[in-house]
């Protein structure tokens, strides 16, 4: 729809003050996206859109002061590319559905703080992975040895070190570990290996 303008006239009145005359400027920008058979209304501003769909009822929406129509009318933001930004918003919903599943967290725990975090911690698994790995070993104002302990950094938080503690009991001399049965060995090995 080309451009157009229509000038409204709103009169305000305070219960002391006398009669204002304010005048509003309905423009249409090109980028409009209004429906073929729409109208506009012309009463009071009330705040509202004021376009007027063809099956008659008036847009409820909050209007832009410059154009007088609301921000979907006007065609600008994310409608200027409806099917983009219903595919990026889809892409979003599958990826927190996924991190939600990943997590083993239920609809009901997603509202609490902690939850919601590591949901987001989860979705943004790679640009946390970029900060820990690539952008301090491509870094060109690092120095080596600063590059090599951020690698060593890095390496520990991912493969960090593993230990274990075991208590076994064995014959504290060296006769007592040869008079030991096969049986026994294999009793000795058993409780090493559940303990590991």
């Amino acid at each position: 729809m080309s451009s157009e303008e229509s000038k409204i006239t709103q009169m305000g009145q305070a219960e002391s003050a006398p009669a204002e005359t304010e005048e509003l400027v309905l423009r249409i920008p090109e980028t409009a996206r209004i429906p073929e058979g729409a109208s506009f209304y012309d009463g009071p501003d009330d705040g509202r859109c004021r376009v007027i769909r063809p099956d008659g009822e008036r847009c409820r929406a909050v209007r832009i002061r410059q154009s007088g129509i609301c921000a979907a009318h006007t065609g600008l933001g994310i409608l200027r590319d409806v099917q983009r930004f219903s595919q990026e918003g889809h892409a979003a919903k599958r990826a927190k559905v996924q991190a939600r599943a990943t997590l083993g967290i239920t609809g009901r725990r997603a509202a609490q703080p902690v939850q919601a975090a590591r949901i987001r911690a989860q979705i943004r698994a790679d640009d946390y992975a970029r900060a820990v790995v690539d952008e301090p070993l491509d870094d060109p104002d690092l120095g080596t040895i600063p590059r090599q302990q951020a690698a060593i950094r890095a390496l520990e938080l991912l493969y960090p070190q593993v230990t274990a503690h075991l208590e076994v009991g064995l014959p504290e001399e060296a006769d007592g570990v040869s008079a030991m049965g096969w049986q026994e060995m294999q009793a000795l090995a058993a409780q090493l290996t559940e303990q590991a």
